[in-house]
């Protein structure tokens, strides 16, 4: 996950009035080369210094057309540059690492001098020489340039694709127009078709090795593939694949490690497109737009793409759009200096052909939009938009003209059409999972602390634990590539950059390098970091020789003190336990143990590293490059599963998106004895070998096994995938941790039809599972600061960590399979969990949501069995009232006929003394029930929680009491349930009889079970409807019937919800009260509840309850001086006790 953070940086170029064209970074991205009309600038990515600038004369300006693109060659030895006027440059680039430029000296005066070792430059700083070679005129004008190996091609807005060597010589044999080249859905049984008479030509084009051929956006948005028999491209042996259901296509971008290709709309929409190897097509991935939280108002702004750039990693891509204009204004035909590039775009997105008279850009509303860019993951999930800044109606809007990325994605340069340059810097985050969230940066690594150090912090999501790396270091090997950490994240942290690495004991803060800086030039880590116990593994280059170097940090950072193993040259590496695995440049994985061993004579620890199996994955791969990520785990638990190792049956292997998993074959462990089963030996090719790999997931960004501290079943053994905007989870149906073998059938790989793939949406892209199941991730907030004139505003951004409850969401997809089962075992195991009833609660309000608000009638609904499962658990009554609280009314009859009605889920809340609860169901009684039944219901719980000390529980039914006006008894309810259930009028409400036909008689709508589908209405024709009418004890004139209004509430037993059988009906007589007596009904709610008050303080001092009664006063400000001058007492003070 890459995520901007910091300030951005702004640079003004010599000349501020000039535009920026086009900007790209060298092969290694250490060199930022920048294009105007006029010039081209080449900073420094390090330091962001300007090395180089190559300026044209005006006259050569006006002859020979703008710059307007620029490509280097792979060694970067050159660049060719194209122009608005028909022109191609070829310049020769000499760069010079042996001497620097930009020395400092110091000054003779002592106190000028520079003191601190930061300010010393120590990076690299090359000198750049620039030489023009080549110029070439060409027949048109040059809409982009491919470079391959040593050739280029030039494609012309005529339609022609030329060829051009890096040292100008023009092969004019194998140049072909787009036009002639025969079109076709895919390469095998695919019509194809071209088109002669068309002025159809390439707009955009960008070589695809690993896919095989030149994927080419064409002028009427379509696209496609341009794939040759032979490896020249000749003419007679090219030919091209559609992009199928892509007609709007306006840019492309390659992400070769993936295999996929990106292609930016006319409408603002990116589609990803892949190659399908078994017809030789190009299908889409996904095609998704723009996604804004905040501030949906910018979507109807924006309009097509503008670029799009994929980082050579492919784990990240950005894009930028433009925008819509204000005033459209036409350039001068004579003035080449403001002639725009030949693919323009009007407002409607449309190609503008006509290269001679270009259209200039409007100029934008700068008070309206900000700028559009946004960064996307490689299958699609949008990690950050500029359009979700705080203050982003305050940001002017600067349109970004071009990009590129800088060294390892830590860098975004930006060019705007009128302010210069902008550098974004970004943090991303570790490919491993952990219970913490940890974020890189260039020079420093951001931890999220403990969950245990976060309850006392104020805001602890803003909160990190920064570590910079010492200066020392990342200065001569910047930036930062490799970041591990110890599983339990609290002892060591290792980073590396170019060279060599450094570590940070995490206890007292101290870091460690090399003791000799040759040493750690030497070393060149090619395969990364992994940290097990007292060591640090790295895979590493030294002296042309690969090996496996063990450090132990107890000792000196020294080359001599490492334990070492010779390999191949790794690719890849990662540990599992106690296990190492490693991918080779053999297409080798091979898969090393573990184990530390202390030596007690010389006080000091060892670790050997063995040999257990190789595995050669040649078949499964189309390159080297294409392989992600390789895990070693255990998913298999049948007792006499085969192993690679011991405890790890498993091999998970995502190439290029698409997760392979491979288990061993023979009945016995491989290496159970010690012994090395490489395959080299004719006996071990034999005995070693592999099942058919097995396809898990396609898509896959990310794959991991978190196995929590808690022992949750099949959570802690599930298989977790990022799958772009999908999450997934390989749950495992097992409960028994060893199933039982049966001796008539292979076992070995039926474990995986006893795994199910769910799918769990969530708004965040998990960083990290922490100890209490949340899934955290990060996003990133920015403000502006103000800025002098002609200089863009600062943007500031800050981390923010996020977290998201996905537990539900699981119960919900294994509630729908009708595995209720496992869904009880997970959430039996999590009830420990604090939130463990808000996970109730959101299914419960997850379900009521998406059927309430269905515009078509559900044939099975999910809601009657979530309501079921919720019946299991001691919180179901808090559940169904705290999701009606925060439900519409409009939900609530589905909700309470699935359910119970709220007058038997207050009177279940009484018997099972749960007060909080019912004094919640009271705001639900008030919508539907007359106001004289919810007062009575408000006076049962009000003596209920005096007698039970709940002070501050009666204080707030007082307040509810106090609140009811005399509007109140006016109003009847107007909820769908009590429409349903309660007659309007003095009508009393009919009792239906147990029986589902007379139900839809009266047109009652049920979603629940049949065992709970009459719990409302269900009444036994015999039985008599109890109404009770409290009696007050004690009373005194103000207790008279005359003055009070009839105040009846159903009493009757019934089961709580724990109870299989029906539940009887809690009825009611509702007697609307008269004209007189709503006229008087506050008025005696109020002396009632006086009422209620003094015959507890009465009942506190009979039991001699003094400090109770001071208690009650307090919290309920009842006046003890009036209590007692109006109940004399006439004991004597010698009767007291």
């Amino acid at each position: 996950m890459y995520l901007p953070d910091g300030c951005d940086v702004n640079f003004v170029l010599p000349n501020p009035k000039e535009k920026v064209r086009f900007i790209v970074a060298s092969r290694e991205r250490s060199i930022i080369a920048v294009v105007t009309d006029s010039a081209l600038y080449f900073y420094l990515a390090s330091l962001q210094l300007l090395l180089c600038t190559y300026r044209r004369t005006e006259k050569e300006l006006k002859e020979q057309g703008a710059y307007r693109k620029l490509y280097w060659r792979h060694n970067s030895s050159s660049i060719c540059v194209i122009t608005s006027s028909n022109y191609v440059y070829i310049y020769t680039m000499e760069i010079s690492l042996e001497s620097d430029c930009f020395n400092l000296k110091d000054s003779s005066e002592v106190a000028f001098n520079r003191q601190s070792e930061e300010f010393h430059l120590r990076q690299k700083r090359p000198s750049i020489n620039i030489f023009l070679a080549v110029q070439a005129k060409l027949d048109s004008e040059a809409t982009c340039v491919v470079s391959l190996l040593d050739e280029l091609f030039i494609c012309l807005m005529d339609g022609w694709i030329h060829r051009l060597s890096w040292v100008g010589n023009f092969t004019q044999e194998l140049s072909f127009i787009i036009r002639n080249v025969p079109f076709a859905v895919d390469q095998i049984t695919g019509k194809s078709e071209s088109f002669p008479t068309s002025s159809m030509f390439v707009q955009d084009m960008v070589y695809c090795p690993l896919i095989g051929g030149l994927c080419a956006v064409l002028s009427d948005g379509r696209a496609g593939l341009i794939v040759s028999s032979t490896p020249q491209f000749r003419p007679e042996s090219v030919s091209a694949v559609w992009a199928l259901g892509l007609n709007d296509a306006c840019c492309c971008a390659a992400n070769h490690k993936f295999r996929l290709v990106y292609f930016g709309c006319r409408n603002g929409e990116i589609a990803g497109y892949s190659m399908d190897d078994t017809i030789g097509s190009l299908i889409q991935v996904f095609r998704l737009g723009l996604f804004i939280k905040n501030g949906t108002e910018y979507l109807d702004k924006i309009l097509n793409v503008r670029q799009i750039q994929c980082l050579s990693q492919g784990t990240v891509f950005s894009v930028i759009w433009n925008v819509k204009k204000q005033k459209p204004e036409y350039v001068d035909k004579n003035d080449s200096t403001s002639t725009e590039s030949s693919s323009i775009f009007n407002l409607s997105g449309l190609s503008l052909t006509n290269g001679t008279a270009a259209k200039e850009e409007p100029e934008i509303d700068l008070a309206k939009c900000p700028p559009a860019i946004a960064i996307f993951s490689t299958f699609g999930a949008q990690w950050w938009s500029s359009f979700e800044y705080s203050a982003a109606e305050n940001l002017p809007c600067i349109p970004y003209s071009c990009m590129d990325w800088g060294p390892e994605g830590f860098q975004l340069w930006l060019g705007t059409r009128s302010r210069g340059l902008t550098m974004m810097n970004l943090v991303r985050s570790v490919p491993e999972i952990l219970e913490r969230v940890i974020m890189v940066g260039s020079d420093r690594v951001c931890l999220s602390p403990m969950r245990s150090h976060e309850k006392n912090a104020t805001a602890p999501h803003f909160i990190w634990q920064t570590y910079k790396v010492p200066f020392k270091y990342i200065t001569t090997n910047w930036p930062l590539r490799y970041v591990r950490i110890d599983t339990e994240c609290n002892r060591v942290l290792v980073v590396a950059g170019t060279r060599g690495f450094c570590y940070c004991m995490l206890k007292n803060m101290k870091w460690k390098i090399f003791n000799t800086e040759a040493q750690e030039k030497a070393l060149s880590l090619n395969g990364g970091l992994a940290v097990f116990q007292d060591f640090i593994i790295v895979a590493a280059t030294h002296e042309e020789t690969d090996h496996i170097y063990a450090f132990s940090i107890n000792e000196q950072l020294k080359l001599e003190s490492a334990t070492s193993v010779p390999t191949n040259r790794i690719l890849l590496m990662s540990s599992r336990q106690d296990h190492l695995i490693t991918f080779d440049i053999n297409s080798t994985v091979v898969i090393y143990s573990l184990k530390q061993k202390y030596d007690m004579l010389n006080k000091k620890a060892s670790l050997e590293m063995e040999c257990l199996a190789e595995i050669r994955i040649t078949e499964l791969l189309f390159h080297l490059s294409c392989v992600v990520s390789i895990q070693l785990t255990q998913l298999n638990y049948y007792p006499d599963v085969a192993e690679f190792c011991p405890g790890m049956d498993s091999l998970l292997l995502n190439v290029s998106g698409h997760l392979l998993l491979l288990s061993p074959l023979h009945n016995k462990p491989a290496n159970t004895n010690g012994t090395k089963a490489s395959g080299k030996e004719p006996d071990d090719i034999t005995n070693f070998q592999l099942h058919p790999p097995t396809l898990i997931a396609s898509s896959v960004e990310r794959v991991w096994i978190h196995s929590t501290n808690r022992q949750i079943p099949h959570l802690n053994k599930a298989l977790w995938i990022n799958a772009g905007c999908k999450r997934m989870i390989w749950l495992p149906l097992s409960q028994q941790p060893f199933l039982p073998t049966d001796e008539t059938k292979d076992n070995r790989r039926t474990f995986i039809s006893r795994r199910i793939m769910l799918p769990i949406e969530l708004s965040l892209y998990p960083l990290a599972i922490d100890e209490d199941c949340l899934a955290c991730g990060a996003e990133c907030f920015a403000n502006t600061l103000e800025s002098q004139e002609n200089i863009a505003p600062i943007a500031v951004h800050s981390l923010n960590r996020t977290s998201e409850v996905f537990l539900h969401k699981l119960l919900k997809q294994l509630l729908k399979r009708n595995l209720g089962s496992y869904a009880l075992a997970i959430v039996s195991a999590c009830r420990p969990l604090p939130y463990f009833s808000h996970i109730l609660e959101l299914l419960l309000h997850d379900v009521l949501d998406e059927e309430a608000t269905s515009s078509e009638p559900i044939p099975d609904p999910l809601l009657p069995t979530i309501v079921s499962f919720i019946r299991e658990f001691p919180e179901y009554l808090q559940t169904i009232v705290h999701c009606a609280r925060k439900t519409e009314l409009a939900f609530w009859n589905i909700l309470f006929s699935a359910s119970h009605h709220p007058r038997e889920i207050f009177k279940m809340c009484m018997d099972e003394d749960q007060l909080d609860t019912a004094t919640s169901c009271l705001i639900l009684l008030q919508s539907v029930e007359p106001v004289t039944a919810s007062t009575q219901y408000a006076s049962l719980l009000l003596e209920e929680a005096l007698n039970k000390r709940r002070w501050t529980l009666a204080r707030d039914i007082v307040r509810f009491m106090q609140s009811i006006s005399t509007t109140d008894y006016e109003n009847t309810p107007e909820s769908p349930v009590y429409q349903k259930l309660i007659a309007r009028g003095n009508k009393q409400m009919c009792i239906l009889p147990n029986d589902s036909a007379t139900a839809e008689q009266y047109g009652l709508v049920f979603n629940g079970t049949d065992s709970h589908k009459s719990s409302i209405t269900n009444k036994s024709s015999t039985h008599k409807t109890p109404v009770v009418t409290r009696q007050s004890s004690g009373s005194t004139s103000a207790h008279s019937p005359t003055n009070l209004v009839s105040l009846s509430t159903p009493t009757t037993s019934f089961s709580t919800a724990k109870s299989s059988s029906n539940p009887p009906p809690l009825a009611m007589t509702v007697k609307m009260p008269s004209i007189d007596a709503v006229a008087n009904g506050a008025v005696c709610i109020l002396k009632q509840l006086q009422n209620i008050l003094i015959q507890h303080a009465e009942a506190l001092l009979e039991y001699y309850a003094l400090r109770d009664l001071g208690a009650f006063s307090s919290h309920l400000d009842f006046d003890l001086v009036q209590f007692f001058s109006e109940h004399p007492f006439g004991v004597p003070a010698d009767e007291f006790p």
